[in-house]
């Protein structure tokens, strides 16, 4: 039945995304207050500008990567059950639309609940006896199933830009109309900013800006160049090793 909800595997990126990570990355996130209140459910989310936290970057700043990041790290506090998240994609756009990400999300939430509350497994099987499809309305009235408003969850969403304008002036609408109290985290690149101040009616001087951590980028070209020497051994040596790396983090700061 819940295959009906969306075809989008946000879990499955995810590890993908996990496999690309190095050793030793840090949520330097965690230094900035924005992310230590927007994290801290013992906070009331009244305030829309504690409940969503934007982060922006230019093209190959890491914000997929810091997305990851603050995914695993929330799922470390708070559990899978109060942690969703989709991955945005400029190669899927047809079928990242409002209606599959709102079935992705609550998808996700149904895959780890112990029980699959009853109204929600008989509006499926009814429509599937049917052959109707999920609307908007039939995902709204799930949600509500899934996500109690007396506790915090939280909503990860990476590349927001990379859906099509349609599609995201529809999700911003619906985080506004559907996800109330659901604690939100968003990446982008800058220009979608005014698209979220505008519609979610929150200042974007709140916004955090990604941009690349050089000790982090010199330990992930490290990782990279040690993986390469376990199928190559005799192709570096540890001068040309450092040669290289001293190189590209000299071209990174303009040297």
């Amino acid at each position: 039945l819940l295959e009906m909800l969306s075809p989008l595997d946000p879990p499955k990126r995810h590890q993908d995304i996990q496999a690309q990570r190095y050793k030793g990355s840090i949520l330097w996130l965690q230094e900035y207050e924005h992310f230590r209140v927007w994290q801290d459910t013992s906070i009331c989310t009244g305030n829309t500008s504690n409940r969503i936290l934007q982060c922006y970057g230019i093209p190959g700043a890491g914000k997929t990567i810091v997305s990851s990041m603050v995914i695993d790290h929330l799922l470390s506090h708070y559990g899978e059950q109060r942690v969703v998240y989709i991955y945005c994609d400029y190669r899927d756009k047809t079928n990242q639309n409002l209606l599959n990400i709102m079935g992705s999300i609550l998808k996700q939430h149904l895959t780890v609940t112990t029980k699959i509350p009853d109204p929600i497994v008989d509006l499926l099987e009814s429509l599937q006896k049917n052959g109707k499809r999920v609307m908007f309305e039939d995902m709204s009235q799930m949600l509500k199933f899934v996500i109690p408003q007396t506790v915090s969850h939280f909503l990860c969403i990476d590349a927001l830009d990379e859906l099509d304008p349609g599609s995201r002036l529809e999700l911003l609408k619906a985080l506004q109309t559907e996800f109330g109290s659901t604690r939100i985290f968003l990446t982008g690149r800058p220009h979608v900013a005014s698209d979220v101040s505008r519609i979610l009616q929150i200042p974007s001087v709140d916004s955090i800006y990604i941009t690349p951590n050089l000790i982090d980028l010199r330990a992930y070209l490290s990782h990279k160049i040690e993986l390469d020497q376990e199928m190559n051994p005799d192709d570096m040596n540890e001068q040309l090793k450092e040669e290289i790396l001293d190189g590209v983090i000299s071209k990174a700061q303009g040297m």
